[in-house]
């Protein structure tokens, strides 16, 4: 599914500003992150972050020992065909414009996968595996697709003649 959605969206960076949301996500969906950058301003590319954010997404599996975004990703299936992109607002120079994503998220889950990457932090990590907590992340994902709410306002800049999207930068 995700990579169907991602040839249908394959457009390069410059296009509508809801055409470059879309196909950020896309990506994301497809396990894509590198590729997710080629959307993003060039000051906040980064390869092994979201280039847009999606609350809500590692909530079934926040119970793991570490956070490695790709790592984690990789146990979730994302099915984004639920989301709908529409400009927010529009600067009055159009060097800048606000994209709304909303709609349902819908994750699915290996539970084998999932115990795999907690064991496997666990030991990177050199601690015991905690029992209770690999229970409940577990139970979390057992229980077939998890549906998450999705509304995010997605900043972009006009740069080098291309949409990009620039959030703000992190806060320390």
């Amino acid at each position: 599914m995700a990579a169907l959605l991602v040839t249908a969206c394959s457009t390069m960076p410059g296009g509508e500003p809801t055409a470059v949301v879309k196909n950020a996500v896309a990506a994301i969906a497809a396990h894509d992150l590198a590729g997710s950058t080629s959307f993003v301003c060039v000051e906040r590319r980064d390869p092994t972050d979201f280039p847009v954010s999606l609350s809500g997404l590692f909530q079934p599996v926040g119970a793991m020992p570490d956070f490695d975004i790709p790592r984690t990703l990789s146990v979730i299936e994302l099915d984004v065909s639920r989301l709908a992109f529409s400009e927010h607002s529009r600067s009055k120079d159009g060097a800048t414009v606000e994209v709304d994503i909303e709609g349902v998220l819908v994750e699915r889950f290996d539970p084998a996968k999932v115990e795999g990457l907690f064991r496997t932090y666990a030991s990177e990590m050199g601690q015991p595996v905690e029992q209770d907590l690999l229970d409940q992340m577990l139970a979390n994902v057992s229980h077939g697709p998890v549906e998450v709410q999705i509304r995010e306002t997605v900043p972009l800049i006009r740069q080098d003649n291309a949409w990009r999207i620039c959030p703000p930068p992190p806060t320390p």
